[in-house]
């Protein structure tokens, strides 16, 4: 990511020191600005969300 020409100088200096969490939540957004994939087999969460929207949808909860 600090490679990247457009990126790379949006990248914070200090995310070395981050958390896992931090870290990870950074590339998963770099992977969706550029719509490229560093981790391989990740998941795609706001496709994950979009199905849970809609199972809900099609199997409301039955209190």
């Amino acid at each position: 990511m600090a490679d990247d020409p457009e990126w790379g100088g949006m990248m914070p200096k200090d995310i070395e020191g981050a958390s896992t969490h931090m870290k990870l939540w950074s590339v998963w957004m770099y992977e969706r600005a550029t719509k490229t994939r560093l981790i391989p087999g990740g998941i795609d969460y706001l496709d994950l969300l979009k199905s849970m929207d809609e199972f809900r949808g099609e199997y409301p909860s039955q209190k």
